[in-house]
């Protein structure tokens, strides 16, 4: 499924949904992994859908290693089972295509390995950010997890079973058989 073509929909599902059980309208904000990365995307996202998003940038540059750790800053992050100290230094660059973007240069705290977040949010504070890209991570794993234990069937598999074909019983994919025809 190509992600920077479903988002813009799902944005507009969102809206829809929000604007039923909200009176008041607060910005939407949105995370997406590097599928999602295209400069002219951001600028769309932006401009069109007025959004903020967040996305781990692609390509990190080999010098954000060199980067003294003394820079950065420390916050605390909240996942649902626990609680880490991440590093994170903030800045304004320049990307191509785009224009001023926050990057957010991060330490992980248990691997120390370094990434980058961009995002298009400068009013919230930068630990925002990095607790809604780890909060992402914890997304992920759970996925993973519920796909290597419990036999989870992705949607994108799912929708590939003929809807004659009974999807495996020991799947959790069962739950979703339901729903199957609304996914195609």
């Amino acid at each position: 499924m190509d992600l920077i073509r479903i988002i813009p929909e799902l944005i507009g599902k969102t809206r829809q949904i929000i604007k039923e059980y909200t009176p008041k309208i607060e910005p939407l904000k949105i995370c997406f992994e590097k599928g999602g990365w295209s400069a002219p995307f951001f600028k769309e996202l932006d401009t069109k859908y007025g959004v903020l998003f967040y996305t781990w940038r692609k390509n990190v540059p080999l010098g954000i290693n060199e980067i003294p750790e003394e820079k950065f800053k420390a916050c605390v992050v909240k996942l649902k089972y626990e609680k880490m100290i991440a590093k994170y230094l903030d800045e304004t660059i320049f990307l191509k295509d785009y224009g001023k973007i926050r990057c957010l240069s991060i330490i992980h705290p248990k691997s120390k390995k370094r990434s980058q977040i961009f995002t298009n949010d400068f009013s919230s504070q930068a630990k925002e950010a990095v607790q809604i890209m780890f909060g992402r991570w914890g997304q992920e794993n759970f996925f993973k997890i519920m796909k290597e234990r419990y036999h989870l069937v992705t949607w994108q598999r799912l929708s590939q079973y003929p809807k004659s074909i009974q999807v495996p019983k020991n799947s959790i994919a069962t739950m979703f058989q339901g729903l199957r025809c609304l996914c195609n």
